[in-house]
């Protein structure tokens, strides 16, 4: 029942739209930018982790939804958080100097 209102307020933003990004040729190349984000999930550090997290489910939404879109998104996210990691690497290099 708590479930119920945020999955009818996000269903009225994820639809099909932008079916390349799911159909074949398209699945394979997510699947590879998922590879790489859920890499990004197993380096402990702080605030490392939310991001690609977000960016994963993001992902699955979309590709439930066939929404390539929301693909995208969640994609973009994944940068993100590729960019915060190599953020948070730099700081520490520069700490430790």
């Amino acid at each position: 029942m708590r479930a119920e209102t945020p999955l009818r307020w996000l269903e009225r933003f994820v639809r099909p739209r932008l079916s390349m990004l799911c159909d074949r040729r398209g699945r394979r190349l997510t699947g590879v930018a998922c590879l790489i984000i859920s890499l990004i999930c197993l380096v402990p550090l702080p605030l490392t982790g939310w991001l690609p997290a977000w960016a994963l489910a993001t992902i699955g939404v979309g590709m439930l939804e066939h929404d390539g879109l929301v693909v995208l998104a969640g994609s973009l996210l994944g940068v993100g958080a590729l960019i915060v990691l190599a953020l948070v690497l730099l700081g520490l290099v520069e700490v430790a100097t």
